[in-house]
This record gives C-alpha cells, structure tokens and sequence, in this order.
C-alpha cells in the first residue's frame, strides 16, 4: 500500500501562465500550473495524533497546525517534508502557514504532510505561505483546510527543475541571513537578561553581583518598599463612547490601543496590566498619555530615575502579587509591601543608560529583521507569477 495519495484523473489539469516579473538570467519560457496533488505527495496516514496525558516527554519535536507543540520519546519521520495548517492555523498571506520539519519529528492530525515529488521543498513552502489560503478554508467550528480542497490549490511552477532550484536556493539563503539576524537578537535578549541579574541585587540581598568601577566599594543599596519608591494606582476608565479621537495615547493592558483628546496624566511613564498581563511593562519617554482602567501607572518615581525604575520593575517577578480566581489581578498593596533595594540616584542612572543602550541595539536588530522580511516579502512577489483565483469548483477527492 503507498504511503501516498494520488490525485484523480479530474486533477491532473496544467496550463501555462505567464512568467513573473523578476526572472534569474538565462532562464526562458513560460511557466506552469499545476495542483498542489499533482506537485506533492500526501503522507496523511502517516501522521498520529497522541492526547497530553500519553505523551512520553523526549528530544523529538510534536508538530501541530502551526509548528511544535511539545517534545516526545519517538518519532514517525526522518526527512525533511512539508507541513501545511488543517485546522486550527492561520491560513492568510504571509502567515506561515506552511513550513518544514526536519530530522526527526512527530506529527499530530491537525497539519497535513506533503512530500514534493520533482519540486524543491523550499519553492513550494514559499509560495504557500505567500498566497492567501483563506479562500480554501471551508466550516467554522472548527474552519478547516480539507484534503481535497489542498490537493487542488494551484501551482506555479518553472518550466525546468534548475530554475526552480535557483529560486528555492535564493529565498532560503535570504532566510538564513534572516536566521541569523533572528539569533543575534535572541543572544543579546539573553545578554540583557544576565546583565539584569548581575546589576540588581538578588532578593535578601543589598549589593549586587556587578557594579560599574566608579560605584566599587559605594556600600549597599538602600531597602526601601515599592510603594516608598514608586507607588501604583490604577487606571481611569474610558469607555468607547467617551474616547475622542486625538493625539494623547491611551494605554491599555496590552500597549497603546487608542489616541484621546484628553491627557491625565504626563511622561515619563512606567504601565504595567493590572489583569491577565500581569508584569507586561510599557515605559513613555515624554508626553502626555490617558492610563486606561485595565492598567496600574506608576503615580511619583520619588526623584528615582524613571528609568530605572522601568528595570527594576522588569527584575522583579510582578506575577507573585497576582490574587483572585478566574482572572488574576494584581494587588497593589502587596506589590507596595515588598521590599526591593534602590542605590544612589547616579547608580541608578548609569545602570538605566547601561541598559537602555542594550535595548537600543535589541530594537535595531529587530528594525533590521523586519526590513529583511519586507524585502524577502517583495521578493516573492517579484519572483512568482501573480497568485491563482480561488478554488474551482472541482469536487473534492475523498480524505
């Protein structure tokens, strides 16, 4: 028995259709549609789903609709193949809504396993997660990318294989770059994070580990409670029929959602969520800004440099003032109770700077991974023919 599913002779349509706009040197001729059953094998039955309570912690990746969801004790696949999003993905332009497993790997029932036939694997993940696979999307509890409506999305496809190779080979040598990029940011996001945990003191503890050489031999820090130093009040409601639109942002739980007419209160600013995002921090440089009633705001920083209260409030675990079922919320008069350690107010400003110049090159990297993605999104539109229509009517094959 094949461990794929051929298409049926209904599917086996190809047609030409005009080369792209951008074309790699010497290649000629137009291109080729074909579906996605005539490009790729189905290795569905492959796949096997195992419920949380079965799993066997291991080293091999679990794979779901939209990448891994755990490790296991044993594997199904050994190669490199194609995972695209059956249900419960994200199935829009650029999504990644398809994306290759390698190694060694386990895949549930909730992403489809395709293995391309006599195409790259690169080139047609890419032109899957560029195109809008919305319009074959079908149901909504849950929507679904079913079998027969994937084998049928079209295709395009050079008319050689080493075209199809230069283009594969060009995108994902533009991903790596990418990659790179993505794992720099990642190493200073690491580097910040022990830097933090030798500048500040650890809890019970009054000097900390780092010290720049000027402050060497200062004496400890000053232990103070948090509501000495900078004391919380919650947010002032402002409901969707009260907002008028303006300049003045106002920040909720989760950042800046809205612009008022109206400020209350004046930056620098130090936010973080009073439910559900517990411990998220929203520092304002400068200007006027409306704390919603979702929120907590620092109400005086008490001649503290705000900004190193910003970093004192990102080193200490907010989560632990969290109360109430349900929906935790956090309590001020816990947080205002505990006891944190405040150096001098130059200590403190060479600690701010110190780190606000790590999260400046943190901030470029990532402007830097975003231009990236821009021009590799461009790219691909440049590199493949305008996407197909929607799905035919094509009835669907059996799953």
């Amino acid at each position: 028995m094949p461990d794929w599913e051929p298409m049926n002779s209904k599917e086996q349509d190809t047609r030409p259709v005009p080369a792209p706009r951008l074309r790699f040197p010497g290649f000629v001729g137009e291109w080729e549609e074909k579906k996605l059953g005539q490009v790729c094998a189905v290795l569905n039955n492959l796949r096997r789903p195992i419920t949380g309570s079965q799993r066997v912690k291991g080293d091999y990746p679990y794979y779901g609709a939209s990448g891994i969801v755990d490790y296991v004790a044993e594997y199904i696949f050994d190669e490199p193949l194609l995972l695209v999003g059956e249900d419960g993905a994200k199935w829009g332009a650029f999504e990644k809504t398809a994306f290759i497993a390698e190694g060694k790997y386990w895949v549930n029932n909730h992403a489809h396993v395709l293995k391309p036939l006599n195409s790259p694997l690169e080139l047609i993940e890419n032109y899957l997660s560029m195109i809008d696979l919305g319009p074959y999307v079908t149901g909504a509890a849950p929507p679904k990318l079913t079998l027969g409506k994937l084998k049928n999305i079209p295709i395009p496809l050079p008319p050689t294989l080493p075209e199809q190779t230069r283009i594969a080979a060009a995108l994902s040598s533009l991903d790596a770059v990418i990659a790179a990029h993505q794992s720099k940011q990642d190493a200073l996001r690491e580097h910040k994070r022990g830097l933090m945990a030798g500048l500040f003191p650890a809890e019970g503890e009054r000097v900390p580990r780092l010290r720049f050489p000027e402050f060497e031999g200062a004496g400890e820090w000053e232990e103070k409670k948090l509501g000495e130093v900078a004391p919380l009040q919650r947010g002032h409601d402002l409901t969707s029929s009260q907002l008028v639109a303006g300049d003045v942002p106002v920040v909720y739980s989760n950042g800046i959602q809205n612009h008022h007419n109206t400020a209350i209160a004046q930056a620098p600013a130090l936010i973080t969520g009073r439910s559900g995002t517990i411990g998220k921090l929203h520092y304002i440089e400068s200007g006027p800004y409306w704390p919603h009633n979702t929120t907590l705001y620092v109400t005086s920083f008490k001649d503290n440099n705000p900004k190193f209260i910003y970093y004192l409030y990102s080193f200490i675990d907010f989560t632990r003032f969290a109360s109430g079922s349900g929906v935790p919320t956090l309590n001020r008069n816990d947080a205002h109770a505990f006891i944190t350690s405040i150096p001098s107010l130059p200590e403190q400003t060479r600690i701010a700077a110190c780190l606000s110049s790590l999260d400046g090159l943190i901030t470029a990297q990532g402007d830097h991974i975003a231009a990236l993605q821009a021009f590799k999104r461009g790219l691909m539109q440049g590199l493949f023919p305008a996407a197909a229509a929607g799905p035919s009517t094509t009835p669907e094959t059996s799953e």
